[in-house]
């Protein structure tokens, strides 16, 4: 593989965007790829999360820390009637992509941060 950026959308390798506050977010390489190691279905959603995070359908605040982002419809296949979820974890001002899945219903959390009518 190599190290040089790659663009898939509006989104650069390894993976970069900004969030609908405009709070940049990445998934490291390492993480990229143990990721995908377990769900290898997920290898080419990166524009998916890319909108997830810039215009999510709901943000919640998870229990134990991180942010949980969630958008329907922007991945296709069986899924396509799924939200994305997407967990992100913080350093300060940076987030982290932890991982991204389909799920069809929410998933446990502390707070509602923002929900799109």
């Amino acid at each position: 593989m190599q190290d040089v950026p790659m663009s898939c959308g509006d989104v650069l390798w390894p993976l970069q965007a900004r969030d609908y506050q405009d709070a940049w977010i990445r998934w490291d390489r390492a993480g990229y790829e143990r990721h995908v190691a377990k769900r290898p279905e997920t290898a080419g959603w990166h524009q998916a999360i890319g909108q997830t995070l810039a215009d999510p359908d709901l943000v919640v605040e998870l229990p134990g820390g991180g942010t949980g982002y969630y958008r329907k419809g922007v991945v296709t296949g069986k899924q396509r009637n799924c939200f994305l979820y997407v967990i992100v974890r913080w350093y300060g001002a940076l987030g982290d992509i932890a991982t991204a899945f389909p799920v069809t219903k929410t998933q446990p959390y502390e707070r509602l941060v923002r929900f799109r009518k």
